[in-house]
């Protein structure tokens, strides 16, 4: 019998949570959505499972407007993740008559380098380009987070949405069409942590949680930087995973700003993440090559892997050919 493509509801997300448990770290960006939904921090988003309760694939639906203050950070391009144990069975979802319009721009974010073999299959059956972007993600325990001071003549507070959120922005690389409204929900929603100049109150620095269990978002302003305020401003924050229970803590490394805990041997083989982008536009396939040379950097044979990175995941992002034209905001990875 051929599955069928059932939304889930709100009675059935603990059951999906539990399903994408067993699959940790591989389904970390869907089940971190589930569980912060389940918790009422994060709204708007639907899930779709290939079968129920025999789930063989589950990924994010498309946002009703009415359903998100950001909604159109995720339909306009349309912007999803999937996850399942099987090529096979992720290959039918994403196929599913109706789940994905493949004749307009989609973005698949936070998808486990293991289906990558899915996204170049299908991208260049529908004439998409691609662009392998490598990513990493670090995660630690509190006790890989000793208390940092902080500096005389600064101080750290949580980010405002309404006066912080542009800020954020600007000192993001992968913002796009939209990012303000997704920034603003974020900071509403999921704590942050900005550094403060007391004497002109200059936000120098900051981080903010995202909606699927991460740290992201990090900066430090250049004349700032060498001081180890991200490394501060991370340590605090992370503090706000612990307190709710979390027993680690996970940030992504895309280039820029790198804080491995302690700094140790033990934290350099952190598993890859990979972004795949697909978009009709040669210029676009450069300025998405994001920091190639981390997978030489961050991923050597170090024998001393600690149950701090236990749970390193891996990470894809998809854009889809488009015939439409591209704006300078829309040539930047999620």
């Amino acid at each position: 019998m051929t599955p069928t493509l059932h939304r889930v509801t709100t009675d059935e997300l603990p059951a999906l949570k539990d399903w994408l448990e067993q699959y940790l770290p591989d389904s970390r960006k869907i089940f971190f959505t589930v569980l912060e939904t389940i918790r009422g921090r994060w709204q708007g988003t639907v899930f779709y499972t290939l079968g129920w309760p025999d789930i063989l694939a589950v990924g994010e639906g498309l946002i009703g407007l009415e359903d998100s203050p950001c909604a159109l950070y995720f339909r306009d391009p349309r912007t999803t993740s999937i996850y399942s144990p099987s090529l096979d069975h992720a290959e039918t979802l994403l196929l599913y008559p109706g789940f994905l319009d493949w004749k307009q721009p989609i973005i698949f974010i936070a998808v486990t380098k293991k289906l990558r073999p899915v996204f170049q299959k299908l991208s260049t059956q529908m004439g998409g380009n691609q662009t392998i972007t490598t990513n990493v993600m670090v995660e630690a325990t509190e006790e890989d987070l000793p208390e940092r001071p902080v500096p005389e003549g600064f101080e750290l507070r949580p980010l405002d949405p309404d006066k912080h959120t542009d800020v954020v922005l600007t000192n993001w690389p992968h913002g796009r069409r939209h990012s303000d409204l997704y920034i603003r929900e974020l900071l509403r929603r999921f704590p942050s942590i900005g550094l403060f100049n007391k004497e002109d109150g200059e936000c120098v620095g900051a981080e903010i949680r995202n909606g699927y269990g991460a740290l992201g978002m990090l900066f430090v302003k250049e004349k700032f930087r060498g001081n180890g305020f991200g490394k501060l401003i991370t340590t605090v924050l992370s503090q706000s995973f612990f307190r709710e229970g979390y027993s680690s803590v996970g940030w992504h490394i895309t280039g820029g700003h790198v804080f491995l805990p302690k700094l140790t041997e033990t934290h350099r083989n952190s598993p890859k993440l990979a972004e795949t982008h697909h978009r009709n536009s040669p210029k676009l396939i450069d300025t998405l090559q994001n920091s190639p040379k981390l997978t030489e950097t961050h991923h050597q044979n170090s024998t001393k892997l600690t149950k701090t990175l236990r749970n390193s995941s891996k990470l894809s992002v998809t854009y889809r050919n488009s015939p439409a034209k591209l704006s300078k905001t829309d040539r930047n990875s999620p």
